[in-house]
């Protein structure tokens, strides 16, 4: 499935081979988010590793955000999972100073959208315990809790 979200500050295209250094450095600039989610900064080649299990499954969209040249964000979905007609949002990850302006709504707006129209009938996450604000802001879009998994709280947004 092709995945095509139409965002109104920014723009939305499939991260491939060559956003690998700039996908990179947007890891890198969000260090601070994996040293809390991994308990580590990321390594010098995730951004390849990302973009190359994506390039090799289907299932995967790897969503990047751009404001002109600048990539701002990204998002990583796996299709047809944990269901067949749900998806799962693995991460939607934006700039540090592009957060609280509206474009992570922007963009989960978007996504419901076109997930709606291509039949999936749910949308899945986890967020960590420690993730505070990602919790509020996931309740502020519409998920609800949907149980608990070893710190991680489960949430979905039936469609």
């Amino acid at each position: 499935m092709s995945l095509a979200l139409t965002l109104r500050t920014a723009t939305a295209r499939p991260l491939a081979g060559d956003d690998a250094a700039i996908l990179q450095a947007l890891l890198v600039r969000s260090a601070a988010y994996f040293r809390g989610a991994d308990g580590r900064a990321p390594s010098k080649h995730a951004a390849l590793e990302r973009i190359s299990d994506a390039l090799g499954d289907a299932q995967v969209a790897l969503i990047g955000l751009f404001r002109g040249e600048s990539l701002v964000g990204f998002l990583e979905l796996r299709l047809d999972e944990p269901r067949e007609h749900d998806a799962t949002i693995v991460l939607l990850l934006l700039e540090p100073a592009e957060r609280r302006k509206g474009l992570g709504r922007e963009v989960v707006e978007a996504l419901v959208s076109s997930l709606s129209k291509a039949g999936t009938r749910a949308i899945h996450l986890g967020v960590q315990d420690h993730e505070h604000g990602a919790r509020a802001f996931w309740e502020a879009q519409g998920f609800v809790d949907d149980g608990r998994d070893e710190g991680v709280t489960r949430f979905v947004r039936k469609l």
